[in-house]
Formats: structure tokens, C-alpha cells, sequence
């Protein structure tokens, strides 16, 4: 219990340690700054004949300080997404296109088929869609490396790799329901010489 307890204590004493030594680094950084900004800004003359533009404000010495910490992450509602290029999200945003890149046919196909697609069904057309929806989720996962819904930030490569078995084992499931199915529907179709279509 006595050694727990000393452990405990030099524990302590280091992460105070470190936290003096960090705030006066950023104190120091803080400060040379503050001197930077205080110089005066050199002014650009245009090439005669081009137009003069205008130049980015200077920065406004003795303005209140911002913390970090009161920095937000927009919302979604202001337009950005919390990772737009390692996430593939259910609904279209701005700029998609551009932000997956390589990537976007399968994702604008895999929109469309997840938004018409039930997530509990019957019958060869649902076993389709299934089998197509698992392909373009393995694509996404293994060549692109996206992450899929619900998930809002980037897999790491553990998760990434089991997501893709589970995927692959789905598919090749999927695909003998499907065999099966046709089967089915084929030997149907010739026992009643091809009354019962459906």
C-alpha cells in the first residue's frame, strides 16, 4: 500500500513538473508572438498598370485572446461534415463529388441502393440489391478505405479489416440465398410451364 502510495506521489509531482514546463514554453511562444505581430507590416506596391488589391487586414494588437477550448466544431447543418473524405455519408452535401474523389460513383450508387434498400426482405430482387449493396460496401472499405454509416470518423486498420470480413461473409451468403432463389423461381417456372412467373 506504501509503495502504491509513493508511486502515486511522484506520479503527481512529474505531471505538475510537466505542466509548469508546458505552460512556460507556451508562455515563451505566446510572447514572441506578440512581438511579431506588433512589428510593422511591410507594404506591397503593385506593378504599374495592375489593379491595386486589397491586402489582408493586420492583426489587431491587444485583442481579446481566444481560448482554444471555446473553439466548436461546426455542425453538420453549417455545411461541413466531421470527416468528409474518410466517411460516406447518407445524405449529399456539398462539394462531394470533389471530397471522395475516385471514390464518388460508388458512393453516389451506394446512396441510392441504401435509401431504396430494406434492411429485412424477400425474394430475388431483395437478394440483388443485397448481394450489390455488400460489392460497393467492400470497394468502399478495401480500395478507398472509407468508413460507412453509422460510424463518423476514419476506421483504424483492425476495425477496417473486420468490417470487411463481416461484409465478405455477408456477400458470400447473400449470393448462395440468391442461387438458391433463382433456382427456385427457374424450377417453378417449368414445373407450371410458365404460368406462375413471379
Amino acid at each position: 500500500m506504501r509503495e502504491a502510495t509513493e508511486a502515486l506521489r511522484s506520479l503527481t509531482t512529474t505531471v505538475e513538473q510537466l505542466r509548469h514546463e508546458d505552460g512556460d514554453r507556451l508562455a515563451a511562444r505566446e510572447a514572441r508572438l506578440a512581438a511579431v505581430e506588433a512589428q510593422p507590416q511591410p507594404e506591397v506596391q503593385p506593378e504599374p498598370g495592375e489593379p491595386r488589391q486589397p491586402t489582408e487586414a493586420a492583426p489587431v494588437i491587444g485583442a481579446p485572446r481566444i481560448d482554444r477550448r471555446d473553439i466548436r466544431e461546426p455542425s453538420a447543418a453549417a455545411g461541413r461534415r466531421p470527416a468528409p473524405a474518410h466517411v460516406v455519408t447518407e445524405e449529399a452535401g456539398p462539394g462531394d463529388e470533389d471530397a471522395y474523389g475516385a471514390a464518388w460513383p460508388l458512393v453516389e450508387e451506394w446512396r441510392a441502393l441504401h435509401a431504396r434498400h430494406a434492411p429485412e426482405g424477400r425474394g430475388l430482387d431483395w437478394l440483388r440489391d443485397e448481394e450489390r449493396l455488400r460489392e460497393l460496401e467492400i470497394a468502399l472499405i478495401a480500395e478507398h478505405e472509407l468508413a460507412l454509416p453509422p460510424e463518423r470518423y476514419r476506421w483504424d486498420a483492425f476495425t477496417r479489416r473486420a468490417q470487411l470480413r463481416w461484409r465478405e461473409r455477408t456477400l458470400r451468403r447473400v449470393r448462395g440465398e440468391r442461387r438458391r432463389a433463382q433456382w427456385r423461381r427457374w424450377l417453378r417456372r417449368i414445373l407450371t410451364i410458365g404460368i406462375w412467373w413471379a
